[in-house]
């Protein structure tokens, strides 16, 4: 029967991770308590689900039950990295993943306390568990490994960590308020209202995230490049309807800001299923498009779980693309997978589950703060006006005629035959001398 090599040198260590001394695992194990350092991975795939790995019956900790995908210990003299990179070559034959560092604390147990560094990652490639360490593996959805906790199915270690590091995400926790149905109609309001002054606060604390991507987006804009919004659901909608807005407002054409949405333009109406599943259907769309290194991919997703909005983002990385997201949950696979993550934590929904209220809201307010700051940076407002707006009724020839009549001191009558002529404000200001 196989077994751990008992004799094998760990580094005994202090809480902050400093080599103190040494012990063989018999001994670290064995109830003595010394502190050693162990490695784990978290491995999701696009779709949000976990990969668990199950233990084969000879471990002397645990036999049988699930495990985080990748766990191992720090041998004597090797750094954590290291460490990490070699565990999950040996136990699933991956080399071409990037860590995310979590954090670090320590586990206790009768037998053993560890000093845990504990990373994720985002992987859709081949897993291959080794044969000789592990008895498999799978991928679990996260309404399984919560179904499973305290069903003596996972290790205990497995469940702590799970719900230290994962808990229920944000935008599917409890609503702050119960028993909706009784509330008079002024109570609702007012609460619902509360909950939208949250929004605000959060979008502002997201600000340093939404200028990085900005100033990063609008030097490939100015070398011809265009910014895709890619969503699902109200997500999807809210991109296509900030897209839509850009070329009466600031001129521009409707190829340099598009939106795509999971199900296609029937999904602005009417709800696709499935459409949102599907990891490699968004890059397909994309396709259509013609995609280039100089464009831009912005995934939004509230949950930062959607399959068809982390599946864009990440192969639109792959191909050289800039990418981005907006979710409403920290530490989600589409942000590990986005060069940059714009995270606006605005809290439980008034109504459990329903992102369309404040998730939606702060998406709504990003993507004005975003695609209005790109077009004043490409010149497309002087002043504080839409000098490039479309004149497509009366309110806005009059806006114009306003603006003409103001900026170049005519009468109404000629600052409007002025700008009728040119088209724009922009144009019949720059003829003012001819």
């Amino acid at each position: 029967m196989k077994q751990d090599n008992k004799e094998e040198v760990f580094p005994v260590v202090d809480a902050d991770g400093n080599t103190i001394g040494s012990a063989t695992r018999g001994e670290c194990h064995n109830g003595s308590r010394l502190l050693h350092p162990v490695v784990h991975l978290h491995l999701f795939n696009s779709k949000g689900e976990l990969y668990l790995q199950k233990r084969p019956d000879w471990k002397d900790i645990q036999p049988g039950k699930w495990d985080t995908a990748v766990g191992g210990h720090i041998d004597y003299g090797e750094t954590p990295e290291n460490a990490l990179r070699r565990e999950v070559r040996e136990e699933l034959g991956i080399t071409d993943f990037e860590p995310q560092f979590v954090e670090k604390y320590i586990f206790e147990s009768k037998r053993e306390r560890e000093l845990v560094y504990v990373n994720r990652t985002t992987y859709d490639g081949p897993v291959n568990p080794s044969n000789e360490e592990l008895a498999g593996g799978r991928f679990w959805t996260l309404a399984e490994i919560r179904a499973a906790i305290g069903q003596g199915v996972l290790t205990p270690n497995f469940e702590s960590e799970f719900q230290r590091c994962f808990p229920l995400a944000i935008t599917e926790q409890p609503s702050y308020y119960d028993n909706l149905e009784q509330m008079p109609v002024l109570e609702l309001l007012q609460h619902i209202n509360d909950e939208d002054c949250r929004v605000a606060e959060a979008v502002k604390q997201a600000i340093p995230q939404i200028q990085a991507f900005v100033e990063a987006v609008e030097e490939r804009m100015k070398q011809g490049g265009r910014l895709f919004y890619v969503g699902a659901g109200t997500s999807g909608r809210l991109g296509v309807l900030d897209a839509s807005e850009l070329p009466p407002t600031f001129g521009v054409s409707d190829t340099k800001v598009i939106g795509l949405i999971a199900g296609g333009d029937r999904a602005l109406r009417h709800a696709v299923e499935k459409a949102e599943d599907m990891p490699e259907q968004g890059w397909q769309d994309l396709q259509a498009y013609h995609p280039t290194a100089h464009d831009t991919v912005l995934g939004i997703a509230a949950s930062g779980t959607t399959p068809y909005v982390v599946g864009v983002v990440r192969l639109a990385r792959l191909n050289g693309l800039l990418t981005g997201c907006i979710t409403s949950n920290p530490h989600t696979p589409l942000a590990d997978t986005s060069d940059f993550a714009i995270e606006t934590i605005v809290g439980p929904e008034f109504v459990t589950g329903s992102s369309r209220m404040k998730s939606g809201t702060a998406q709504k307010m990003v993507l004005n703060m975003i695609s209005t700051a790109l077009m004043i940076r490409l010149g497309r407002v002087q002043g504080n006006r839409m000098v490039n707006m479309q004149l497509t009724n009366a309110k806005l020839v009059d806006r114009g005629t306003r603006m003409v009549q103001d900026m170049l001191g005519l009468s109404y009558e000629e600052a409007q035959q002025r700008l009728l002529q040119a088209g724009s404000v922009d144009e019949a200001c720059a003829t003012r001398c001819e």
